[in-house]
């Protein structure tokens, strides 16, 4: 199996100015048809959370407890390019998110 950067961001130790969660501007994730899973990397030691910003209504946390090398799905008929970072734990600054699909051979 091969991976493909399929994403990244800059988040935040904390809340943007005026945000609750938000810690992070939106960002896409674009993994390729024939992915198998999204592997996420971080600085070791922080966990976060993956909302989907939605104008007019609450944002829908898709992932949770995420920390490094946790692995999720994302449906292929769900918009990707409207996620950000939320809530994170255990950051002493602004770190990277890299989001990399899991390739089948």
């Amino acid at each position: 199996m091969s991976e493909q950067l399929a994403g990244q961001t800059t988040s935040g130790a904390g809340p943007q100015r005026g945000q609750r969660h938000r810690s992070s501007n939106n960002f896409t994730i674009d993994p390729p048809s024939n992915y198998n899973g999204i592997r996420w990397e971080c600085p070791g030691g922080i966990t976060f959370s993956v909302k989907e910003d939605i104008r007019g209504s609450g944002d829908p946390v898709h992932f949770s407890n995420l920390t490094n090398g946790s692995i999720t799905i994302i449906p292929r008929d769900q918009r990707q390019d409207r996620f950000y970072i939320s809530d994170p734990q255990g950051a002493g600054g602004n770190f990277d998110v890299k989001a990399y699909a899991m390739i089948r051979s």
